[in-house]
């Protein structure tokens, strides 16, 4: 049987690979196809970081690693727990534009891509996108940043393939990734039976009052290395089972879009096999099946626009060292497939309802 691909919605395409090498005129043709490139010049020549598109808010970061040289007083260091230490330009101080976009970035809204490099005469490293984590309030012109690389999987011997010289970890209690069974699959399984809202509520309490037990959705949060692993699976069965059905051609088009688009609000671009998309977020625990997840109001945002293709897997019971890790799927709006508790509210001061 001949399937034709269904269109029904655009598709995030990828405009650059992670740990591919790039130089500065390959970067600026990625993200501004066709625009005017002078070595040494202009947005994309000499400045070690460019809002793109204008007045974005999403930016690219191209940084030279280690002490600073001539061209470059900059002393930018790349951690190895996957934190970058860097330094604006001396020109910025709090008050300028790009550093109040920095100190604003929501990853759910834009994005920061980086590129890095050990030398000057090298080409640039892709390693993903940035998120913020702390800045010294005290030092300016230049400010003084640290980034969190959001994927971070590298082990020193790739760090050293990819000739990128590392600092020590920036954080003192840091442990290297646990490799992952190379034979590990994932196996469907059915979805939780289906409770109404005061039931969801009543669950919700009497979690919030078991203390002694182990609290997995905080546990999940801090293991940041959890949810790559959970992507990394989804992507393997995805790209697997198009194959055992045949469609080679499909399975060539899956896309790990949180690696390089942190505002799509989904994980993974799939097909099922007569070529209707699947907008997959992937939502992994160490804990049963009945745990809950936290989900943005981007990814709630999403679900309700393409119900038809949008779907939660949620990985369950997740061990690095099993062969075999099981899921369900939750498929369409969010709201309509799961019961939702609100846990935390953004407060602004001044607006508060007058009594």
């Amino acid at each position: 049987m001949k399937f034709e691909p269904k269109r029904s919605i655009e598709l995030h395409r990828p405009v650059v690979k992670r740990f591919e090498r790039y130089d500065r005129r390959e970067i600026s043709q990625l993200f501004e196809p066709g625009v005017a490139f002078t070595r040494g010049a202009g947005r994309w020549g000499i400045p070690g970081i460019v809002e793109t598109p204008k007045e974005s808010g999403s930016f690219v970061l191209m940084v030279t690693l280690g002490k600073p040289f001539e061209g470059n007083p900059y002393q930018d260091v790349l951690t190895a727990d996957g934190h970058l230490l860097w330094e604006s330009q001396t020109q910025h101080g709090f008050g300028s534009r790009p550093i109040q976009k920095l100190l604003a970035h929501d990853p759910q809204e834009r994005n920061i891509h980086l590129f890095v490099r050990s030398g000057r005469d090298s080409k640039y490293v892709y390693l993903g996108l940035l998120e913020y984590f702390s800045h010294n309030a005290i030092r300016e012109n230049p400010v003084h940043f640290v980034w969190r690389i959001r994927y971070w999987d590298l082990s020193p011997d790739r760090l050293l393939g990819l000739g990128l010289e590392v600092g020590p970890p920036h954080d003192p209690a840091y442990v290297p990734l646990q490799k992952a069974a190379s034979a590990q699959r994932l196996v469907k399984g059915s979805a939780p039976n289906t409770l109404n809202k005061s039931n969801v509520d009543r669950k919700n309490t009497a979690h919030a009052r078991k203390v002694a037990n182990v609290d997995w959705v905080e546990r999940d949060i801090r293991n940041r290395h959890l949810g790559l692993q959970g992507e990394k699976l989804v992507l393997k069965h995805e790209i697997d089972e198009l194959r055992l059905a045949g469609r080679d051609d499909l399975a060539e088009r899956v896309r790990h879009v949180a690696l390089y688009d942190s505002t799509a609000g989904f994980d993974i671009e799939s097909f099922d096999i007569d070529g209707t998309p699947k907008l997959i977020e992937v939502k992994t625990t160490q804990g049963p099946k009945s745990t809950p997840f936290f989900i943005s109001r981007n990814e709630l945002s999403v679900s309700r626009a393409f119900p038809e293709s949008y779907v939660i897997y949620r990985v369950f019971s997740h061990s690095a060292a099993a062969s075999q890790v099981n899921f369900f799927e939750l498929k369409g709006d969010v709201e309509r497939s799961c019961g939702l508790v609100p846990v935390s509210f953004q407060a602004f001061p001044g607006i508060g309802s007058s009594n």
